[in-house]
């Protein structure tokens, strides 16, 4: 993702013309269609997306389309695909004295402001899971991980990544660095912050959503 998001301040203004057709288009797009939503020759297009595809920013698709490569951050410029749902990455810690797990009250907040959650995926061990009992939501997809993974800040940025990066590809993707062990949740702020991806933290005490990093800020960054 790195590589896309670098190499936008080198692309041609006609080529993110047609980067941010696709992104209006819901990230993923025919040939044919995007031929004539840009109004632009055949061969000239076919140019253009063979070589955004071989810079890594598009990808091939069957049947002649074509998909931003990591629909996260750039998808973020369509507000009404937004609305239709994003992916959700929090952690979960032990109970404690907790009344409600954390990653519930994120998507609570998330959802009243316009943010529907189709996918939440929750980082955290057994042990924790345990700890919660039945307060637990049953339509999370849980990522499992050793104890041992979830304190030493290298192994959990390992774990991590490859789940994030696979949900950054394919939805408009949130990360939540509010509960789990601090060592987890700093591992999730480093892949976030070097892979753009929004991030948020909730205020426990008035379950508030603060944004360490919000999309609009990321595509102000990487779209000058």
């Amino acid at each position: 993702m790195l590589v896309m998001l670098d190499q936008w301040y080198l692309l041609k203004h006609r080529w993110k013309k047609i980067i941010l057709k696709i992104v209006e288009l819901g990230g993923e797009v025919s040939f044919e269609q995007l031929r004539k939503e840009m109004n632009i020759a055949q061969s000239s297009l076919a140019y253009i997306l063979n070589i955004l595809r071989k810079k890594g920013i598009l990808e091939a698709k069957a049947r002649g389309r074509f998909k931003i490569s990591y629909l996260t951050p750039l998808i973020f410029l369509n507000k009404e695909y937004i609305t239709n749902g994003i992916a959700y990455f929090g952690l979960l810690g032990l109970k404690m004295e907790r009344p409600k797990p954390e990653y519930k009250i994120a998507i609570d907040q998330l959802e009243k402001i316009g943010y529907k959650v189709r996918k939440k995926v929750i980082a955290t061990a057994l042990k924790a899971i345990q700890s919660w009992n039945e307060e637990v939501l049953n339509d999370v997809e849980w990522f499992l991980l050793k104890e041992n993974q979830l304190f030493n800040p290298k192994d959990a940025e390992t774990a991590l990544k490859q789940k994030v990066l696979y949900l950054a590809k394919n939805y408009p993707l949130i990360i939540d660095v509010t509960s789990g062990p601090r060592t987890a949740a700093l591992a999730l702020f480093k892949i976030s912050s070097e892979h753009c991806i929004p991030t948020i933290y909730i205020r426990e005490d008035t379950k508030q959503i603060i944004w360490i990093k919000h999309p609009d800020e990321i595509l102000k960054d990487i779209l000058p």
